[in-house]
């Protein structure tokens, strides 16, 4: 009898007793907005900009401001503003490449 053939209730499992669905892959996946910062901001004021919310900067880059829509539930507004203060020099040099282009 072969080894795969060992446990033919088994559903799958091989003879070592690991499915295919248990296999993990040994690397590690990091999103790429975390292995980079300029990324991170252009996802941010992307998803934003989906949601209807407005983020902008004054001309010398020291103050974001948000402009949500009452329909933005408080939460997601909550969100936004902690990430663009993570974010807050990789945002606001996205936004100041940007300007010309809007």
């Amino acid at each position: 009898m072969s080894p795969i053939n060992v446990n033919p209730g088994a559903g799958g499992v091989r003879a070592h007793g690991i499915s295919q669905i248990d296999a993990v892959p040994t690397t590690r996946n990091q999103p790429a907005a975390q292995s980079n910062p300029a990324h991170s901001a252009t996802v941010i004021l992307d998803e934003a900009t989906a949601l209807g919310i407005r983020i902008g900067a004054n001309a010398d880059g020291s103050e974001l401001a948000i402009l949500a829509p009452m329909r933005v539930p408080r939460e997601t507004r909550r969100w936004f503003e902690t990430r663009l203060e993570e974010h807050r020099a990789e945002v606001i040099e996205v936004i100041q490449k940007n300007a010309g282009r809007l």
